[in-house]
């Protein structure tokens, strides 16, 4: 900076070896202050600092008021002029005075909450600044006039504004016409720096008390940026090449910087050699030439390995925006090996291949699998034998309607029509007329002439009669009998029977029975030979027992009504009914049931009176098996009716005509 000479006055007498006699003079106190004390702060305020508000100085839109608050701190102008907004000090907030002028010039002294400036318009966008300045004190004898440090804050138009530090730019705003602020930013507001050539970091020192270096921040010749860290400890630098950051190495080391290109590289620049680069397309390459990346992650030259107890590859569902921690219907995926097995993971292990298996299985599948014809002949899969060294059998489509077995030596060897069932063999087994058997792991298949099927396996016997008939047990059955059963045999699983069924004997059920409807159907007792009596059965959506007898009551108008012993195990939420015979009286439980009895009460002795008890059973079978009063359809059975007639609908969407083979709640 241009400060003219800088001199001062000489008190210290060379000549005489002393102070210089008198009194000192204005002239003297003049160049002391003007041309050695002052151009010397401002030069090294310059020359070690860059311009700029060096703290505080915040500034906030001021309340009720069109107006800027600014609270206390400082700055330093391109003339190394330090401009100090302090409590108690002043500062000169007039826009309309001369800048030149050092008599009369208003100020305002600065609060503890700062000091505000007016804002007015026309409605513009504006700066807000602060020049150093000094003004005589009003206050002050005119023989001895004092000068006040008074800053000035300024508002100027941001339109053709120059940043040149002679203002130190504190905020930008708008204003509106009427003054009232309605943006207010940073603007070009700048801190103050520091020059240095090199900068040393100290830290204090344990044992003799003091402190010792412990880092280094420092340019090269060579432009580059420099820090070390401990004596003797190669540096890490910012490179002026390519504004990289280089680690240190032996040979070459390696640097993290962006080129022109934008891409974010690790490499060596010196051997011109990147590793890995990130481009502005968030693409990752490793070992891939610049700009060739086709995907996000792109890797060239080697496989990619994770390992240890969480090695995998996670990838998810392209339908699925987010991370999913424990997937459940395939919304993330993890492939991953265990065992010497490798195995795909989506909530459990979908998918395995196992290099070794004790059982000899090499691929696994939880779930069906689906193999499509694709550009073959056909789906399939084929079986090969080391031994053979050659594929030795097909297990697939022959074509669009039949599937089989297929040897590369006989052909197809059995066929099945997937429209018919019809099952083809290659060969004929057995004999197309007389009696012929097939053998199945010692089961037999047998036509024993005279229209007679039998199966047998073991011990157990089922035979088909020219008339249609069944037996079991035995290869003869009975005539005239569609369904015979000899020995101790029983029906197990899912049951159907078309039609009416007759059972003459017992009928013991273990599970539950489910009806349309019922009752007892006897010979009349009025007329046996000629009708029935029909009753219906008592409903109710609760488990209910009843329970009915008389009984009197004594002199006292009271009867105890002893109940079975086991009443109070298998019963509970009793409810009663009580109907007087023979007279009219008032009747009423007086006890509820206590150790299987309950007493009656009438108001009057002697009275007949016939009693229903009723209780909800609560033994461990009901408890574990409540009627679900109104229930929800299986899915497969909804559209279909038990009764369809009843509810104008044909026999078609009966529910068990879509139940050949299976059972009415699958």
């Amino acid at each position: 900076m241009s400060a003219g000479a800088i001199k001062r006055t000489q008190y210290w007498n060379v000549n005489t070896g002393s102070v210089r006699t008198g009194a000192t003079g204005h002239g003297e106190s003049y160049t002391d202050i003007e041309h050695y004390l002052l151009p010397l702060e401002r030069i090294r305020g310059s020359a070690l600092h860059s311009w700029g508000v060096t703290e505080g100085l915040e500034v906030t839109v001021a309340a009720g008021t069109p107006g800027l608050t600014v609270m206390t701190g400082s700055t330093l102008d391109a003339s190394g002029r330090l401009a100090v907004l302090s409590e108690g000090g002043t500062v000169i907030v007039d826009q309309t005075v001369d800048a030149d002028d050092l008599e009369n010039i208003p100020t305002v002294v600065v609060g503890a909450d700062g000091v505000t400036i007016p804002t007015t318009g026309p409605d513009d966008s504006y700066l807000l600044t602060l020049s150093w300045r000094e003004v005589l004190d009003p206050s002050a004898p005119a023989a001895g006039p004092v000068l006040m440090h008074a800053p000035w804050l300024r508002i100027v138009k941001l339109a053709g504004f120059t940043d040149d530090g002679e203002q130190v730019v504190l905020a930008g705003f708008h204003a509106q016409d009427d003054g009232q602020v309605t943006a207010l930013s940073p603007g070009p507001r700048r801190m103050s720096g520091v020059t240095a050539g090199r900068l040393e970091l100290r830290v204090p020192t344990a044992g003799t008390i003091g402190q010792r270096l412990a880092a280094v921040l420092a340019p090269e010749p060579n432009g580059d940026l420099a820090f070390t860290v401990g004596a003797g400890t190669p540096p890490l630098r910012i490179s002026a090449a390519t504004g990289g950051l280089r680690f240190p190495s032996s040979d070459q080391p390696y640097e993290i910087y962006t080129p022109a290109d934008g891409t974010l590289r690790i490499g060596t620049p010196t051997a011109g050699t990147d590793q890995v680069i990130l481009d502005r397309a968030g693409n990752l390459t490793m070992g891939v030439p610049a700009g060739t990346a086709r995907r996000q992650l792109h890797v060239e030259g080697t496989e990619i390995h994770t390992g240890g107890n969480g090695g995998g590859f996670s990838f998810a569902d392209r339908n699925v925006s987010s991370f999913m921690e424990t997937p459940g219907t395939g919304e993330r995926w993890v492939w991953y090996s265990v065992g010497g097995a490798a195995r795909l993971w989506s909530g459990w292990d979908r998918l395995t291949f196992s290099a070794s298996s004790p059982d000899g299985v090499g691929l696994e599948t939880h779930g069906r699998m689906r193999i499509r014809q694709a550009g073959s002949s056909s789906a399939g899969v084929w079986l090969h034998q080391d031994v053979a060294a050659s594929d030795r059998g097909f297990m697939g489509m022959a074509s669009d309607d039949l599937i089989g077995f297929y040897g590369i030596n006989c052909g197809w060897g059995m066929l099945l029509d997937v429209k018919t069932g019809e099952v083809t063999l290659g060969s004929s087994f057995g004999r197309r007329w007389g009696a012929a058997t097939l053998n199945l792991w010692g089961s037999q298949l047998s036509d024993v002439g005279e229209g007679t099927l039998s199966i047998r396996s073991g011990g157990s016997i089922v035979a088909f009669d020219g008339g249609d008939g069944v037996v079991i047990g035995s290869s003869v059955p009975a005539a005239g009998t569609a369904l015979h059963v000899v020995g101790t045999s029983y029906l197990q699983g899912f049951t159907r029977v078309n039609g009416d069924l007759v059972i003459s004997g017992n009928v013991h059920c273990r599970g539950f029975i489910n009806k349309s409807g019922g009752g007892f159907r006897i010979d009349h007792p009025l007329d046996p030979a000629n009708r029935y009596l029909n009753h219906s059965f008592v409903e109710s959506p609760d488990m209910l027992n009843v329970y009915v007898g008389t009984a009197v009551t004594d002199e006292h108008g009271r009867a105890t009504v002893e109940l079975p012993g086991y009443f109070g195990a298998l019963n509970r939420d009793h409810h009663f009914q009580l109907t007087p015979v023979g007279t009219l009286a008032l009747t009423a439980i007086d006890t509820e049931v206590e150790g299987n009895s309950f007493t009656i009460r009438t108001d009057r002795p002697g009275v007949k009176v016939c009693w229903q008890v009723t209780g909800v059973r609560q033994d461990d079978l009901a408890e574990q098996n409540r009627l679900v009063v109104e229930e929800e359809k299986a899915a497969t059975l909804r559209g279909r009716y038990l009764h369809p007639e009843q509810h104008g609908e044909s026999a078609e969407l009966s529910l068990f005509a879509a139940l050949e083979g299976g059972h009415p709640d699958a």
